[in-house]
């Protein structure tokens, strides 16, 4: 039986938009599930928060200004156990977000609603891992 040159040229086409859609979706996949926590702030106060310090072991992540209603994303990456403090208004008020974090922590979300002085609330999803 012979097979003839268009579907062969056709399999080939499949195998091909096969490949790119699952590499596509492992790679989506990955940064959503698997890459760093990220860490989401949300200034729920009636001012803006100036000179923003997020700190985790190992790592210090600088914003310099979240404006009241604004949401903000970051990726963290601590180096060791740790929780995530945040400083403002250039280091006057220190905020701490009392969750467990280690250096192996992968995907998920931490979410936080902020004042200049104080944590309101945060909701810490997990990852696969």
């Amino acid at each position: 039986m012979q097979v003839s040159n268009n579907m062969i040229r056709n399999n080939k086409i499949i195998l091909i938009v096969c490949i790119l859609l699952g590499s596509t979706g492992f790679i989506l996949l990955s940064y959503k599930y698997l890459g760093n926590p990220k860490l989401v702030l949300i200034n729920v106060g009636s001012v803006d928060i100036d000179s923003i310090n997020v700190k985790v072991t190992g790592n210090t992540y600088f914003l310099e200004k979240l404006e009241r209603g604004e949401q903000r994303t970051i990726r963290i990456d601590p180096k060791a156990d740790s929780h995530i403090s945040i400083t403002t208004e250039n280091e006057k008020h220190v905020l701490t977000i009392d969750t467990y974090l280690d250096q192996g922590s992968t995907g998920g979300s931490i979410k936080a609603e902020i004042t200049t002085d104080s944590v309101i609330s945060f909701i810490h999803r997990r990852g696969l891992l």
